[in-house]
């Protein structure tokens, strides 16, 4: 009996990153993609794994990256798999090889996700690869709009761009793009050295004014354009801590590894690679189990840490997100870092709500 019969856990989405090639060399590229790197799944792996998720899911939410994807040598055939089984996909790109495509009526049926770190176009292509600026501008004209089709613009904030928000929003709205999503950097990859960094721990009042801004122009915009705020919080709401049936959103590396998610960065999160057995017999091994485990009973298990123990938001928090946690302390046995943010949140929410 498979995963999706014993129904323990359901896939909503996947994160696969098709190749570590990339044509730019990001400051701060969490997985350290570049032109040196040499790894990709193969269209046969890709197609088991897709097909695997398809039957587990039919509604399955799927994200193609890299490293840059098109410079895949599948990229076509692998828009035609997605399309034909009508998995609506979002790619995340550079845009620096959106102008010179072939497969535009199956990139047609996808949605993007293009990141501009700079209103200069100069220091744009600089980051991302020639052609950057300009197909990030012109993404509707390369790309039309259609119904199905989502045009999602990132920007990761820095020191050096934060003073430009309402730039960045102004130019996402005269380009066409249906969302402006706006991020802050976490020290993974390459971030790890990079010294622009906004922290929440050592810079508290440029975060929350930078947060306080977003949320202000969230209001005012309306219908303008769609205004999404990722990371601007701690993450309080893992889905790894609800043991009647977890939702997955696992990573799948170029080289096969596969991660229970996003954050979850370090080797230690490892739970299988693809190349030895299909993703779903993988959720089912003790290495997942334990470190489900793991997840649940720091949420839960008053004593788990100690810090946390006669804590008044414990059951609110969770003690926050054991990814971060990890990264932070290189144990499970600490909150995420985030203790006095989110109490100092929870009492103005108290206290307005009183």
């Amino acid at each position: 009996m498979g995963l999706c019969e014993k129904n323990i856990f359901e896939i909503s989405s996947c994160f696969i990153e098709i190749t570590s090639v990339c044509n730019a060399n990001c400051l701060y590229c969490y997985n350290n993609s570049s032109s040196n790197s040499k790894s990709y799944l193969s269209l046969e792996t890709i197609h088991d794994l897709i097909n695997t998720l398809y039957s587990c899911n039919k509604r399955i939410s799927v994200t193609i990256s890299g490293g840059e994807p098109m410079l895949h040598p599948d990229f076509t055939n692998i828009l035609m798999l997605l399309d034909k089984l009508d998995i609506h996909a979002l790619i995340n790109t550079n845009a620096s090889l959106l102008h010179n495509r072939d497969d535009y009526i199956f990139l047609e049926n996808c949605s993007f996700q293009v990141t501009l770190d700079s209103l200069i176009e100069k220091e744009q292509d600089s980051i991302r690869g020639s052609h950057s600026f300009s197909n990030i501008a012109n993404l509707r004209s390369i790309i039309p709009k259609k119904s199905n089709t989502n045009a999602s613009l990132r920007i990761n904030l820095t020191k050096k761009n934060c003073d430009y928000i309402d730039e960045f929003i102004d130019k996402a709205i005269e380009w066409g793009y249906d969302e402006a999503s706006f991020g802050f950097l976490v020290p993974y990859g390459r971030a790890k050295n990079f010294d622009g960094i906004i922290n929440r721990h050592d810079d508290p009042d440029l975060w929350s004014s930078i947060v306080n801004r977003l949320e202000l122009q969230k209001k005012q915009l309306g219908s303008a354009i769609n205004l999404e705020l990722v990371n601007c919080y701690p993450r309080t709401d893992c889905p790894f801590i609800y043991p009647d049936k977890l939702k997955i959103s696992p990573r799948v590396a170029s080289n096969g590894d596969i991660y229970p998610c996003l954050l979850c960065d370090d080797d230690k999160f490892i739970i299988g690679n693809i190349h030895d057995k299909p993703i779903t017999d993988i959720l089912l091994d003790e290495s997942f189990q334990a470190l489900s485990r793991v997840f649940i009973a720091r949420a839960w298990e008053d004593g788990y840490i100690q810090e946390c123990k006669v804590c008044a938001w414990k059951k609110i928090c969770f003690k926050g997100c054991p990814a971060v946690a990890f990264e932070t302390y290189k144990s499970f046995n600490n909150h995420d870092g985030n203790c006095d943010f989110l109490k100092r949140l929870y009492l103005k929410k108290a206290v307005r709500s009183s």
